[in-house]
């Protein structure tokens, strides 16, 4: 007959190692931020017409917002290439004119990475997985 002192711990230990496979900790998506900004001493803009279809609609929409646009993942428009500053901050800017006003237009790429209180809440499920079958293991052997 199994004892408690040993199905307990043993259940616990299943329960938490299941909890670490079922929920690992995930990486949020990325953010990617566009930013309009008049610039009254830009020189050799590009025009409004000529940008690519993706980048006139993040202007628009930076313009519309305030200046700025923020997109969680990759929901920004088609055609849009923000730099790849792999697990760093990126910029790249291009000059535009709009309506006759000079436009600084930035494409910044956040990167953004797990929260310490999921990874330390991943872990420990794990440890205690590992601990509490080690114990119900060591209990069992020890009755």
């Amino acid at each position: 007959m199994v004892r408690a002192s040993v199905a307990l711990p043993a259940v616990l230990g299943v329960v938490l190692l299941a909890a670490f496979f079922a929920a690992p900790a995930a990486d949020p998506p990325d953010e990617y931020l566009v930013v309009a900004e008049q610039n009254q001493t830009a020189t050799a803009p590009t025009a409004y017409g000529d940008l690519a279809a993706g980048d006139r609609a993040a202007f628009d929409a930076a313009l519309a917002n305030d200046g700025s646009v923020r997109y969680v993942g990759e929901t920004y428009p088609d055609g849009v290439e923000f730099p790849s500053g792999g697990d760093r901050t990126s910029v790249t800017e291009q000059r535009v004119e709009y309506e006759s006003t000079a436009y600084d237009l930035r494409f910044v790429y956040e990167p953004t990475f797990p929260d310490s209180a999921g990874v330390l809440r991943t872990l420990g499920s794990l440890v205690g997985g590992v601990l509490s079958l080690a114990y119900a293991g060591y209990r069992a052997a020890t009755a």
